[in-house]
């Protein structure tokens, strides 16, 4: 069963100083504009187009994640690849060696606990709390890691359904590139933009099961020469007051479609929304 959003929505981001990152109207491109954009054609287009190839289509040799999009276009519903790895999250917080290759490529999920926790506290109606042992927790502290997971779309008005292969792992396919997908996210009426770099599933103490994604959000930048939604990383205020980058556990069912962003020619930790591509 999905389970709604707007709960940890609502709990983040009004109080957060960022805009959040929503669509917006495009602006006329000047002559700058078009050189950065013909540059940025000639460095990244190729590298681009090959990863939303990947996450829109499935490797022959894939077969279990043909066989979670085959079932999310015959219940027209989120699926998870069925192929998973246990990881005990408690030992990468605590600074244990025991998962350790778990945090070489991927030293974001140190926050996966914190994360998790929020998260699993909002459904239960609990109020943040700096203390996470207030905070509800999975049972036996332990996830299972997916690959993926396939989400239905229907790319235009009444046509059938396809499905559409998301990713979160450090190495994928024969050119073992990493392969973390950028999505739209829903949260009421609005449309949020995030990068996965995890997708699990949990059971919580009661015995519910919880079909989660670990993601990375984006907010909005000051605008730059391309006509396009520009974007950076998005940050908040941990416990201490220290500002991190911003994390969070959602529902997979929130999460709405793939997305293009492409990275800004001059400013490596900005990127752009290629709203041509993907839709």
């Amino acid at each position: 069963m999905c389970r709604s959003s707007a709960g940890w929505a609502a709990r983040h981001w009004p109080q957060h100083p960022q805009e959040r990152p929503r669509t917006r109207s495009s602006r006329r491109v000047t002559s700058t504009a078009t050189r950065s954009l013909a540059a940025w054609k000639n460095r990244d287009h190729g590298r681009n187009l090959d990863l939303a190839r990947s996450v829109s289509a499935d490797p022959a040799a894939d077969m279990p994640a043909r066989s979670a999009g085959q079932l999310a276009v015959q219940t027209v519903s989120h699926q998870l690849i069925n192929h998973s790895k246990q990881l005990h999250y408690k030992q990468l917080s605590s600074g244990s060696s025991a998962d350790a290759a778990w945090l070489e490529r991927r030293p974001e999920l140190v926050h996966l606990e914190r994360c998790l926790r929020l998260y699993l506290g909002a459904l239960a109606g609990l109020p943040d709390a700096a203390d996470l042992d207030m905070l509800p927790d999975a049972k036996g502290d332990l996830v299972l890691v997916r690959p993926g997971l396939a989400v239905p779309l229907s790319l235009h008005r009444g046509s059938p359904h396809e499905a559409v292969i998301l990713r979160a792992v450090p190495e994928f396919g024969a050119g073992k590139r990493e392969a973390f997908s950028f999505v739209t996210v829903r949260s009421g009426e609005e449309d949020w933009f995030a990068q996965l770099r995890l997708v699990f599933s949990c059971t919580d103490k009661e015995g519910a099961e919880h079909r989660c994604a670990f993601v990375h959000w984006f907010c909005h930048a000051e605008e730059g020469e391309l006509p396009m939604q520009r974007l950076q990383w998005a940050t908040t205020a941990s416990a201490s007051g220290a500002i991190i980058p911003w994390y969070d556990v959602i529902d997979i069912c929130s999460i709405v479609r793939p997305v293009l962003l492409q990275k800004d020619p001059t400013e490596d930790d900005k990127y752009y929304f290629n709203k041509y591509v993907g839709r």
